[in-house]
């Protein structure tokens, strides 16, 4: 149904001497494939292609029960729910009428593959009427599950359960810098319910931390999947301590040198910062999606920098100058200095005495030449060219722009959006540098990388001999939607793995 890229290989010369056919099942192969060719010589020319017309070939066989090479309304509903399309019972009237031109009331099989035809140029241009809102959910849903089948019943970094709390962690973080650095500067620093903000900012994260161990790592997940077992494994090897201590209320139970050292820890949730929002690829890219994680998110970051460098500053500089000169700043004079100095060289009309001092506003001179030639270079790049993850955004942005702009159907936004988003995440894009390489070293690096992908296929790694073999002949391809990859009772010669997308299977009765 959505847009599948897959990696491929032929296994007839692999694996010669390890399977081999009995001829009855060669003569059936030759059979298949004499009739595949047949059908495409007398009704190719479309957009059906071989394996697509012994599908329709064989359910016209199954569904015409009385052997009138035709077919009525009630067994192409049969087949229609075999082949899994989404079609109302009065489009497919509707569909069936334009080529029953004689109005008979059944088609025969030309008028079948007419038919089929018509459904898949009307599919691949979305020109057919949306579906009605129940059958539409019952896809979305369906998407969903499929995406988040690999995740094993665990949370997605980026599900906007996560992205909700990820921005609460935002807000919670700077509260506790800009708090905890103005209380040392500032020791009678106090307002009313301070401690009941803190309990509750202290419950959200550790309400993160017990959820951390059921969120999946996009980083380290391997092809299987994520599992409960491994991620709880690996977040108390890796970031649960660390969580745990800068997460607990300690510093409200208890006191002096212990109660400044565990508030002082909070600080520190700072660095976890970059290791929020992580794109997981088990999401379902919508608009909605691209808004937020390409659009508000990164004006959210440089915002939460902003505030976090320049209080900094503002509380170093009251702080020295406190030590120094035994004169306490306030924190608008503090902040009135730090900006000033960073936007211009030049201390402002803040005096500066002791050397400490002078090498402070030095230092900030120095970061402030800095974020100013970022600054400029952001908005000289429309503030987003500067690296991968900003180019990605402002390309996702683009994109969805166009689409809107030119009102292209949700359903078929979300395929573009999802294959633009793996091809930028998971593309040679990243590896353009490598191009001017010699051949032998390229070939050496894409092998690599080819067995790799065939070590993480279970049903390979226990057999490390064949992975090299079986690379050499990996070959990629990309299956559009409703394409048909396989179809009950072929004789398959290739195995598909698929890197992105989903593949529905539909049994004979129409279930997936």
């Amino acid at each position: 149904k959505a847009t599948v890229s897959v990696l491929y290989w032929r296994v007839g010369g692999v694996l010669h001497g390890v399977m081999s056919y009995e001829n009855t099942l060669v003569r059936e192969k030759r059979a298949a494939m004499k009739r595949a060719d047949r059908l495409h010589a007398e009704h190719g020319g479309g957009v059906l292609t071989r394996a697509e017309l012994v599908v329709c070939s064989n359910l016209f066989q199954k569904f015409d029960i009385d052997h009138n090479d035709s077919i009525d309304f009630e067994e192409l509903v049969m087949i229609v729910k075999h082949l899994g399309m989404c079609l109302e019972r009065d489009a497919l009237k509707e569909l069936m009428n334009r080529v029953d031109v004689q109005e008979k009331g059944s088609i025969d099989f030309v008028q079948f593959i007419h038919m089929m035809q018509i459904w898949k140029e009307a599919r691949m241009f979305r020109m057919l009427k949306d579906v009605n809102d129940d059958e539409k959910q019952t896809i979305i849903s369906r998407i969903d599950s499929t995406l988040k089948s690999s995740l094993n019943g665990l949370l997605s970094t980026d599900s906007y359960t996560r992205t909700a709390l990820y921005f609460l962690l935002l807000f919670i973080t700077l509260y506790f810098w800009v708090v905890i650095l103005h209380e040392d500067n500032h020791p009678s620093f106090t307002y009313p319910s301070q401690a009941y903000v803190e309990i509750i900012f202290s419950g959200l994260l550790l309400l993160d931390v017990g959820l951390s161990f059921v969120t999946a790592n996009p980083a380290t997940a391997d092809w299987d999947g994520n599992t409960l077992k491994s991620v709880i494994r690996r977040y108390l090897s890796t970031w649960f301590i660390f969580d745990f201590m800068t997460s607990f209320p300690f510093d409200l139970v208890t006191t002096g040198t212990a109660q400044t050292v565990f508030r002082h820890m909070r600080l520190l949730k700072v660095g976890r910062v970059k290791l929020y929002f992580r794109n997981s690829g088990n999401v379902r890219l919508d608009s909605l999606y691209i808004t937020v994680h390409c659009k508000v998110r990164p004006y959210i970051y440089i915002l939460f920098w902003f505030v976090v460098i320049v209080h900094g500053l503002a509380e170093a500089f009251t702080m020295l100058k406190k030590h120094s000169s035994d004169v306490l700043l306030s924190y608008p004079t503090a902040l009135y200095w730090v900006l000033y100095t960073t936007t211009s060289v030049g201390y402002g009309d803040v005096p500066i005495i002791t050397d400490g001092e002078k090498l402070f506003a030095s230092l900030v001179f120095v970061i402030g030449v800095i974020c100013n030639g970022i600054v400029i270079a952001r908005i000289i790049s429309m503030l987003k060219n500067s690296d991968l993850d900003s180019e990605k955004n402002e390309r996702m942005c683009n994109l969805l722009a166009t689409l809107q702009f030119y009102e292209i159907p949700d359903t078929l936004q979300q395929e573009v959006l999802s294959f633009q988003e793996h091809l930028m995440q998971h593309a040679n894009r990243n590896l353009e540098s490598l191009v001017y390489l010699p051949d032998v070293l390229q070939e050496s690096l894409s092998l690599h990388i080819r067995v790799k992908l065939i070590s993480k296929v279970s049903m390979f790694e226990d057999f490390p001999e064949c992975h090299i073999g079986l690379s050499r002949c990996l070959k990629p391809a990309t299956a559009r939607p409703d394409e048909y990859l396989v179809s009950y009772g072929e004789q398959g010669e290739s195995m598909f793995i698929i890197l992105h997308g989903y593949a529905d299977v539909v049994d004979g009765d129409g279930g997936y």
